[in-house]
């Protein structure tokens, strides 16, 4: 396990099950897509369990949790239909997680140069930082569809380092799930994983190059540099 760089340039966040929880949301948009279909729900916790590698992966994966086999040819009008009833309930139950903001806070205070990396869809990922209050906040966001491929590909990390003037050893990718911590490993950037439940596939915060407990903690962490 390697340490945060001790010159550090810029500090990047993922976004689902990392600054924010959005479960309800994700699982409130699903299950009513699933309801229109005649089928039954998937709920928050299960819906916690598929997030992290893009929203055509989430909507495949809950078809596949109540047992639909979805024909390929009617998918692209359910995901349409799924970002539909999703923007429309944007933010309804989603906050950031105790000690976020606080966090945020005080890397721009120091004038640290913050950017934001995410698998979900770009527009929603734009529409939520707005009302949140987060979009002044990030110099670089690149959400699903901003780059061609997704993570962990390690483009959409790179491209926003880049675009904050950083170099990947100089930055710090924080984030929650295996997807992150493989995006991380392909770019050659540290990570500081937040343990949140997200995911398919469980990770330890220890595999990463530190492990905060939680945003206090990390807060802490970055202080020192």
């Amino acid at each position: 396990m390697s340490a945060i760089p001790q010159r550090l340039e810029a500090v990047v966040f993922d976004l689902d099950g990392t600054l924010v929880d959005s479960a309800g949301d994700l699982a409130d948009a699903l299950d009513r897509l699933l309801a229109e279909h005649g089928l039954p729900p998937v709920g928050v916790d299960a819906a916690r369990r598929m997030v992290g590698d893009g929203a055509r992966k989430l909507l495949a994966r809950a078809f596949a949790h109540v047992g639909h086999a979805i024909a390929e040819t009617d998918f692209d009008a359910a995901y349409a239909r799924f970002l539909e009833i999703y923007e429309n309930e944007l933010g309804d139950t989603t906050r950031l997680y105790p000690g976020a903001q606080a966090c945020l806070d005080s890397l721009r205070a120091r004038g640290m140069p913050l950017g934001l990396c995410t698998n979900k869809p770009a527009v929603p990922t734009r529409h939520l930082l707005e009302r949140l209050g987060l979009t002044e906040v990030f110099g670089a966001v690149i959400g699903g569809g901003d780059t061609p491929e997704l993570k962990p590909h390690p483009l959409p990390l790179l491209t926003v380092v880049r675009r904050l003037g950083a170099r990947p050893e100089t930055a710090l990718y924080v984030g929650d799930s295996r997807t992150d911590l493989e995006t991380a490993r392909a770019a050659g950037i540290p990570i500081a994983l937040i343990p949140s439940g997200y995911g398919k596939r469980p990770v330890s915060p220890e595999e990463g190059d530190v492990a905060p407990s939680d945003f206090a903690a990390l807060t802490h962490l970055l202080a020192e540099r």
